[in-house]
């Protein structure tokens, strides 16, 4: 992942609920799948897909911490990595 000088850190649509949309639906999608298809393999594939995943996003998060510092942080307080925070 690669932070450009210009970029800033959106905080609205659904990054307003969580921090990583994206992957939430990639989640979503294998467990449709594994649902559809009746098939325990697919499902345990997209799981280890999804912890694959959480791994990445970790990265990614030191990555943004450094790049907006406490702005960043600030985000990271109020919202779910995955699911919304209650």
């Amino acid at each position: 992942m690669v932070t450009r000088k210009a970029h800033t850190l959106v905080t609205t649509g659904p990054y307003r609920w969580v921090r990583h949309p994206f992957y939430v639906s990639v989640l979503l999608l294998a467990v449709s799948c594994a649902m559809l298809a009746a098939n325990w393999f697919i499902l345990a594939s997209g799981l280890a897909l999804f912890t694959m995943i959480v791994l990445r996003s970790r990265i990614e998060e030191g990555m943004l911490v450094e790049r907006f510092g406490d702005e960043y942080r600030r985000y990271v307080e109020r919202t779910g990595a995955f699911f919304p925070r209650l």
